[in-house]
């Protein structure tokens, strides 16, 4: 891949960024990480963030890592309406994708008068900049402005100009020329998938863009050029992902990713950090995930939202 213009003031910006206030100050994740194996059954598999402080030390990290590696297309995935700043268990979608993309604005925040956080409507975008108030230089605008809306042919100049149909694609996204990072705030739907892909084009590798939330796996692609596209693009830096199975009993399991760490498969608990069942280098596929299960020890199954909504509440000194 291409390297970054800004590679290296992007790392530096990663890296030095100021803390949290709501999460903890940034610190080395291994410093965090005690002694204990991660797993009866695999001991030498690497351990899990064990709450949502340890979460976000290691999405910093693992972006670092990306920018190390001169990914300049990143795509980050966490459950959907659990809140990262607020601690809350069942807080709204867009909400929770919102502190997400704050979180990274704060990581970037050198740069954030070329940084533009993108989400799928005016609404949205609108939610965001009264959610932020003057605390964030970042812009927040819609990818899909004007949804629903028929509008004539896109001018040469504009973004936009290589729009499907007329009367079938929203409005223009509003990113200026000179943007070095956009992060596009998920979920999407078609329409917005689509502005996303634009933008990739028009703007060459040396912007970043960060895909926050998008959930690809079960996004609605216009089409399987658009999944390819889209797989081939961008790399999954992070992700924690939840996954019932439909065994009897069923288990709440997680899928996990830190960049450049192999993607793990592990148990969630009542309490404290999940269990590491396997580890490998590609996704988990529905089959691996079977496997994985037949070879793994039994163990108690953990209700989803005991599982997940107790991780995301063990946010301390709330």
């Amino acid at each position: 891949m291409a390297p970054l213009s800004m590679l290296a003031l992007l790392v530096a910006a990663a890296s030095s960024t100021r803390p949290l206030t709501s999460v903890g100050s940034c610190r080395a994740c291994g410093a965090r990480l005690d002694a204990r194996a991660a797993s009866r059954a695999a001991p030498r598999m690497r351990q899990l963030p064990a709450d949502v402080k340890d979460l976000v030390d290691e999405l910093r990290v693992a972006t670092q890592a990306a920018l190390s590696s001169r990914l300049s297309r990143i795509d980050v995935e966490l459950p959907l309406g659990m809140g990262l700043l607020s601690g809350d268990k069942a807080q709204d979608v867009h909400a929770s994708s919102r502190e997400l993309a704050r979180i990274f604005c704060e990581m970037f925040s050198q740069l954030e008068a070329t940084t533009v956080v993108a989400f799928k409507d005016d609404a949205l975008a609108s939610a965001a900049r009264q959610a932020w108030g003057a605390g964030s230089a970042a812009r927040a605008v819609a990818l899909c402005a004007g949804a629903g809306k028929k509008r004539g042919p896109a001018s040469a100049s504009g973004f936009g100009a290589a729009a499907s149909a007329p009367g079938k694609a929203a409005k223009a996204a509003g990113v200026p020329a000179g943007t070095e990072i956009v992060f596009a705030v998920g979920p999407f739907d078609t329409r917005a998938l689509s502005e996303v892909e634009r933008l990739c084009g028009r703007f060459g590798k040396g912007t970043l863009i960060v895909l926050l939330n998008a959930h690809l796996d079960s996004a609605p692609f216009g089409s399987a050029a658009q999944r390819d596209f889209f797989d081939a693009e961008f790399e999954r830096v992070f992700c924690f992902r939840p996954v019932r199975t439909a065994t009897e009993p069923p288990e709440q399991l997680l899928v996990y990713r830190a960049h450049p760490q192999p993607w793990t498969l592990a148990r969630m608990r009542a309490s404290g950090r999940p269990t590491a069942i396997a580890e490998q280098d590609a996704r988990f596929s529905r089959e691996d995930i079977e496997r994985a299960l037949a070879r793994a020890a039994p163990d108690e199954p953990v209700g989803p939202l005991d599982a997940i909504g107790s991780f995301f509440s063990q946010i301390g000194g709330k």
